[in-house]
């Protein structure tokens, strides 16, 4: 083979390798910044819902101290428990879902090590919860994911892998 044709050749070779090494760097650099705006979304999410879990309780409570405090006039004590009741139905409704998730592990002996919650993209207030669990007996935790799956509308194991020895 001649230089003239070599020489071109080794050219078009190292801009392929520096175009091919610029696109995974390119693909690397999306992969980080959509996985921080999912850290930043999931967080944000999160902060919402803790804070409209308190701000609810915190109306709840404040309709408690109503109760007390102007519940000597029958008319006003219903209007108060009304209120109270109202704030109480939306506390409870917000924390039902994540219950009725969680509680079947407990009633079965599974130890949940992390919860990790994750807005459901395009479906606003809805979320998907990643679990860690830890359990002693592999039949005690099929009864308990056989329980969570009738709560929740979905649930997919990622993965079953045995806990290293202490």
């Amino acid at each position: 083979m001649k230089l003239t044709f070599k020489l071109p050749l080794a050219f078009a070779a190292a801009l392929f390798l520096m175009f091919a090494g610029a696109m995974y760097g390119l693909y690397a650099m999306h992969r980080s910044i959509d996985g921080y705006n999912d850290l930043v979304r999931v967080h944000v999410a999160n902060e919402r819902m803790a804070s409209s879990i308190l701000v609810n309780f915190k109306l709840q409570v404040q309709e408690w101290k109503d109760i007390l405090l102007r519940g000597k006039d029958p008319a006003k004590f219903d209007k108060g428990w009304a209120a109270f009741q109202k704030q109480e139905s939306i506390v409870d409704t917000q924390t039902k879902a994540l219950l009725a998730s969680l509680e079947p592990f407990a009633n079965h002996g599974v130890n949940l090590l992390k919860i990790e919650s994750r807005p459901i993209h395009g479906k606003p207030f809805e979320y998907q919860f990643y679990v860690d669990v830890e359990a002693a007996n592999r039949g005690e935790l099929e009864k308990a994911l056989a329980e969570v799956r009738e709560a929740t509308s979905a649930l997919r194991v990622l993965g079953l892998y045995v806990a290293a020895k202490r």
